[in-house]
């Protein structure tokens, strides 16, 4: 698919698109929705583009943004991420979307001096709701060592510089990431490179979802971890919540 000096491209897709997708027209403001399968690279022009993934939905090839400011907000698949040029903006509604492990998802240009920004939960939000809380960025600390000496401290973000890995815990399991990121060459991450928040009344790390993808039929079960911190526990956005940013 190529758009080329029409406009700017508008595409929902539910069925399948073969072949690269391919947008050039300077300034359009390009916008994906993928609830389906692209089944080639996607190259989105210079302006501020969006593409967000939904349900099943999932891209063969790497998501590029193009020149200028872009907002991308994975989905369930295993997805790798361009920004390019300009102050890019990375984000998913659910934890269940970049799982620590194999099945995380790659920003792959993640740049500070560009003014990126990854958050966890969400796309670009602009403004923290009353009843929520910023994660607490604690560098290269275990999430097991730094609640050790700050209990009251729950939905805490680290970076392993080692194997360039935005981690994220949301619950009382300090032992592993509940959630993480490959930026693959970024060996220092700053505090200011990741702007999200929480919210302070329950803690879930997912929903029941049964999605169909080709033949095989996935059910994913949610499961809910409660923690009382103070008189507080934490819930992470989901995707079903009206404070996701999506």
């Amino acid at each position: 698919m190529f758009v080329h000096d029409v406009g700017a491209l508008a595409l929902n897709n539910f069925g399948t698109v073969k072949g690269q997708i391919l947008a050039d027209v300077a300034g359009a403001g390009d916008r994906i929705i993928n609830h389906g399968k692209i089944a080639g690279g996607v190259f989105l022009g210079p302006g501020e583009d969006t593409y967000i993934g939904k349900g099943v939905g999932f891209v063969t090839g790497a998501i590029h943004g193009g020149a200028d400011n872009d907002d991308f907000v994975a989905g369930p698949a295993k997805e790798t991420f361009f920004g390019d040029a300009g102050s890019d903006h990375f984000g998913f509604a659910s934890i269940l979307d970049s799982p620590a492990g194999a099945k995380h998802d790659t920003f792959a240009d993640f740049s500070h001096a560009q003014g990126d920004r990854d958050h966890p939960q969400q796309s670009r939000r602009r403004h923290r709701a009353p009843h929520q809380q910023a994660f607490v960025f604690i560098g290269g600390q275990t999430f097991a060592h730094y609640h050790s000496t700050h209990p009251g401290v729950i939905g805490m973000l680290r970076f392993d510089a080692a194997h360039h890995l935005l981690q994220g815990n949301v619950n009382a399991d300090f032992a592993s990431a509940d959630f993480e990121v490959n930026l693959p060459g970024v060996t220092v991450f700053h505090a200011n490179d990741s702007e999200t928040f929480f919210d302070a009344a329950y803690a879930t790390s997912g929903h029941d979802e049964k999605v169909r993808s080709g033949e095989r039929e996935v059910r994913r079960e949610g499961r809910e971890v409660m923690h009382a911190a103070g008189s507080a526990a934490v819930r992470v956005v989901s995707a079903a919540s009206p404070f996701s940013g999506l």
